[in-house]
């Protein structure tokens, strides 16, 4: 068996260095983001090249987004994605969806993002009633309800779609049993639940804050 590599700052930050560089517009938005509130909750550039290569990799058409923040991880998609592609992106703040529908505009790549500003359950009824269907589907938003997110997304994934869900080693706390926070045993709840379940491939990633991705067996 391999050895396991903890992941540091220091590592982290060689990964950085030894990726794929940041796009430009990506690399300004983070820059004129960087001191917003809610900066800290949007990915690291390590992790927005990840999201681009499976973008590239995968050639979806449709993608779905829960929680959009600051259109860093959209940008991050769109940009990677095929011209005929679109994403849809969910959230309920206005301020920063706002935000980031105008760097959208000022950079040319809205035409490619369709952003819905409300609440994400009532929005994932809709799409599920209408029978929508979605290649890939990105969730980052509620940590608390990200297992019911991931039922829906479920629901809405289209054949041989792939699902990848964001924080889902929590700073490590989820590893903490002594850690009783609500949003840390939501995640610890959702890790485990996915991991037995047999219809599904699932491989957790140290990326960032913990990527999981997750896919049904077709």
């Amino acid at each position: 068996m391999g050895q396991q590599v903890f992941v540091t700052a220091a590592i982290a930050d060689y990964l950085q260095a030894m990726t794929t560089p940041e796009p430009a517009l990506l690399q300004t938005w983070r820059q004129q983001t960087a001191t917003h509130a809610a900066a800290k909750l949007g990915i690291t550039p390590t992790q927005s090249q990840f999201l681009a290569l499976l973008m590239q990799i995968g050639g979806y058409q449709r993608v779905l987004e829960l929680g959009t923040g600051l259109g860093y991880s959209t940008l991050a998609m769109a940009i990677a994605l095929p011209q005929t592609s679109s994403i849809l992106t969910l959230d309920r703040d206005r301020a920063t969806t706002d935000l980031a529908r105008q760097y959208w505009e000022s950079v040319g790549l809205s035409d490619r993002i369709q952003l819905w500003q409300g609440e994400i359950r009532p929005a994932l009824q809709q799409l599920q009633q209408q029978g929508d269907r979605f290649d890939f589907i990105w969730i980052d938003a509620d940590k608390r309800a990200t297992a019911d997110y991931f039922q829906a997304a479920r629901s809405l994934l289209a054949p041989k779609g792939l699902i990848a869900v964001d924080n889902v080693l929590w700073s490590g706390r989820v590893a903490d049993p002594d850690d009783g926070d609500r949003r840390t045993q939501a995640l610890r709840d959702f890790n485990a639940a996915i991991a037995a379940d047999p219809t599904l491939q699932v491989s957790l990633l140290p990326l960032g804050d913990g990527i999981a991705l997750i896919r049904p067996c077709n």
